[in-house]
């Protein structure tokens, strides 16, 4: 069985939207036939100089195609 592999996205933003569902999107098209293990997701916020600063990561724990090793 080949071993687990991660790729984690993360966003900074001072608004809502984040472009990580197209990056996400792009990559798994740059990587066809991956078996996804699992997925995470974690968001935190902070204020800074009265503004809401947001984090957002998503993790992808999956296994690259191809045969075992």
């Amino acid at each position: 069985m080949k071993p687990l592999k991660v790729k984690t996205f993360t966003y900074l933003t001072l608004n809502i939207s984040s472009p990580t569902e197209i990056q996400i999107n792009s990559w798994l098209t740059d990587n066809p036939g991956i078996e996804i293990v699992n997925v995470t997701q974690s968001e935190s916020m902070v204020v800074i100089k009265g503004e809401v600063e947001r984090s957002l990561s998503t993790t992808v724990f999956y296994r690259p195609p191809g045969g075992s090793e």
